[in-house]
């Protein structure tokens, strides 16, 4: 009987160790952090250097934010149990979370080796590949974790979100009909499926896809806002407007809408009040969006603008009755010697001051530059010749996919840049240098590069580069939102399906009046936009006086 003691101990001691564990995945299974992490560190004070709750504990600590943490737990469970691939598979997403993504690659590498039918290692790897833009790399890994799990919903979103980016569409398409069809009530593959239709210009069929996302979840504020740009785009700014609003519910933009304790302004212009207006996009929809300003202060509304802290000296110069002041999360800068009566996001101005077409919208320039600034760059750019100043600018978007869209290479820019009689200079943000080197030995131009001017940081300076030029043609980027609101000539080349402000079928523009749109006949052909921009560059300027 002495013998059985010892044998009965470990036996409930064991039984003990099993409950708390379930105890703790029960708990972190439904969301009960802290009680999950009690139940685990119970076993750890037993068993300091237990595996399986040492890699819990590590998965709980990461889901409290701290990654170092559960980056320690993790690497004492894996020097327990080295083979555990889950375990390496842990360890790289905490990895991730702290920043360290060539350690996270090499961990999600290593559960691959130990276990190459790992469905959590190859969607793993395939996501970081793909917020690093190695996106044939990131749709290896979602194709071989669709051979593991063949019907899993999440690597054919993955998968489909991937060939969208590449412009696949077709293909693209057809994965998420398969998710579709595996799963017809998720709404997240219909709101993806209209956004491939949408750029292939099958626009009812995207309307009826995004409809579907919002019937089955209403309150799905991807799907809303992907609608409102729809409608937006094919002109039915009233309807557009009342769905762009869902942008503020997604979650990068909801918390912008509680940074300031202010009610939301309605709509209603009431002289004598003051309007907050506050940023809550990108530099290109900034500007545009403040083309609306001058109707509240002529209306006598004061206006007090946040704004990024790029446009600040060009806004003060431009608008001196308002009151600027750089964005900062908390805003830590709003003036305290004003009453402000409301708050509106800028990007919902266009709701109650643009409502629809026709409408007053805004009037160029609204912006200026300096004119001294002005003045010495012509004369740079010119040189003795008095020649035509001509800015160009070929790259746009942020995203790869929209990039990819957007952009087109400056050696295919040919046809315009050998049109005689004018001076070039890059417009372009980014290094430029090499593109243009190899341009003007292949093509024999020379596109002047001022290395003075950073089109990103010294937005005010690269406002008077813009105003200096004669005419201004670009890609879809912030430039042409610069030179449109300078009231500077711009013609714009534009994707077969474009960003919404632009709409479909016209030639101008409602947000700036010097617009000229030049648009592709057939997605992804460039070729007759550039060749109909370099036959109306010649009949822009004389060539016997080079003057415009």
């Amino acid at each position: 009987m002495a013998g059985d003691g010892p044998g009965v101990g470990r036996a409930e001691e064991r039984t003990t160790t099993r409950e708390l564990l379930d105890h703790g995945r029960q708990h972190h299974a439904a969301g009960r952090l802290d009680a999950a992490r009690r139940a685990y560190h119970k076993i750890l004070d037993a068993d300091p250097e237990h595996p399986d709750a040492l890699h819990l504990a590590g998965l709980v600590a990461q889901q409290q934010g701290d990654a170092a943490r559960a980056i320690e737990l993790i690497e004492r469970a894996i020097a327990r149990q080295p083979s555990a691939a889950p375990f390496h598979v842990s360890l790289g997403q905490a990895q991730e979370a702290a920043g360290q993504v060539v350690e996270a690659r090499a961990s999600y590498a290593r559960a691959l080796e130990l276990d190459p039918q790992s469905f959590a290692a190859c969607n793993s790897l395939g996501l970081l590949q793909k917020r690093q833009a190695q996106l044939d790399a990131a749709a290896d890994c979602f194709e071989q974790a669709l051979r593991i799990k063949p019907d899993c919903i999440e690597a054919l979103v993955n998968l489909g979100t991937i060939r969208e980016v590449q412009g696949r569409f077709d293909e693209a398409q057809r994965i998420y009909e398969q998710a579709g069809l595996q799963n017809p009530d998720h709404p997240v593959i219909h709101n993806n499926l209209g956004k491939v239709l949408k750029e292939q210009g099958r626009f009812d069929q995207a309307m009826a896809s995004y409809d579907r996302a919002i019937n089955l979840d209403p309150e799905y504020a991807s799907a809303h806002r992907n609608r409102s740009h729809l409608l937006l785009l094919r002109g039915d700014l009233e309807a557009g407007w009342s769905e762009y609003e869902w942008r503020l519910r997604a979650p990068k933009l909801r918390h912008l809408a509680e940074r300031f304790a202010i009610p939301r302004w309605n709509g209603k212009i009431e002289p004598g009040t003051t309007l907050l207006i506050y940023a809550e996009q990108g530099i290109g929809d900034e500007i545009m969006f403040l083309g609306l300003v001058p109707t509240l202060v002529e209306a006598g509304v004061g206006c007090v603008i946040e704004c990024d802290g790029r446009l600040l000296p060009l806004l003060r110069r431009s608008m001196p009755q308002v009151a600027a002041f750089a964005k900062s999360d908390p805003p830590a800068n709003l003036p305290n010697d004003l009453r402000i009566d409301f708050a509106c996001p800028i990007g919902s101005l266009g709701r109650w001051l643009h409502p629809a077409l026709g409408s007053s919208g805004p009037t160029s320039p609204y912006l200026l530059a300096d004119v001294d600034l002005i003045a010495e760059l012509r004369g740079r750019y010119q040189g003795d010749g008095g020649q035509p100043v001509v800015g160009i600018s070929w790259r746009g978007g942020r995203h790869p996919g929209v990039r990819r869209a957007r952009s087109i290479e400056l050696e295919q820019w040919a046809r315009i840049l050998e049109v005689p009689g004018l001076r070039l200079v890059s417009l372009q943000y980014g290094e430029v240098e090499a593109e243009l080197a190899r341009c003007g030995d292949r093509l024999d131009v020379n596109v002047q590069h001022d290395a003075t001017i950073d089109p990103l940081s010294t937005l005010d300076r690269f406002a008077a580069q813009v105003a200096a030029c004669d005419l201004v043609i670009s890609v879809d980027n912030a430039t042409v939102h610069m030179a449109g609101a300078l009231g500077r000539p711009t013609w714009v080349l534009l994707p077969a399906v474009p960003d919404w402000r632009w709409m479909l079928g016209r030639e101008d523009s409602p947000w700036y009046p010097s617009m000229r749109l030049f648009r592709q006949r057939q997605v992804g052909g460039w070729d007759h936009v550039l060749s109909d921009v370099a036959r109306a560059m010649v009949d822009q300027f004389d060539q016997s006086t080079g003057q415009p």
